[in-house]
């Protein structure tokens, strides 16, 4: 019985094991890169994304990559969202993010209500001017 049990342990222990984040990293239809260089010129850099039409509690998200190839390092200041509780993120930005560097940012929007919604992401940059995600979808009835 002793040995049975060694080697059960033993090829518990030999198992291979297998991790994973989350179901978010497996949906990612919707993926856009932000390029941040030196050759900017405007006070806010504005991008535009439309979920389009989503059923009530149901969820639509994008990923959008912050890559830096300006010639400095881009420090992200902070991150602010402004908009109905529709939409939601999640980064993994560290706070320095070096030449040739990227992190990536989740947008998520989840309508509670029918209608219309807008919200925006802004970005706060140092020495790079800031980036501002214009979003926007519309909660609908599913039949």
């Amino acid at each position: 019985m002793k040995i049975l049990a060694s080697v059960f342990l033993g090829l518990l222990l030999a198992s291979p094991v297998f991790g994973y984040e989350d179901d978010i990293e497996t949906d990612l239809n919707e993926v856009y890169v932000i390029n941040v260089t030196d050759e900017a010129t405007t006070l806010d850099r504005d991008y535009y994304y439309n979920f389009g039409r989503v059923g009530l509690f149901e969820e639509r998200r994008a990923t959008f990559f912050l890559r830096n190839n300006s010639g400095l390092p881009m420090y992200i200041n902070d991150f602010d969202l402004s908009g109905p509780p529709a939409f939601d993120y999640a980064e993994n930005c560290p706070q320095i993010l070096f030449r040739g560097q990227q992190c990536r940012i989740r947008v998520f929007f989840q309508p509670r209500t029918v209608g219309l919604k807008r919200a925006e992401l802004e970005i706060e940059l140092t020495p790079q001017e800031d980036i501002v995600l214009n979003l926007r979808g519309r909660g609908v009835l599913r039949y």
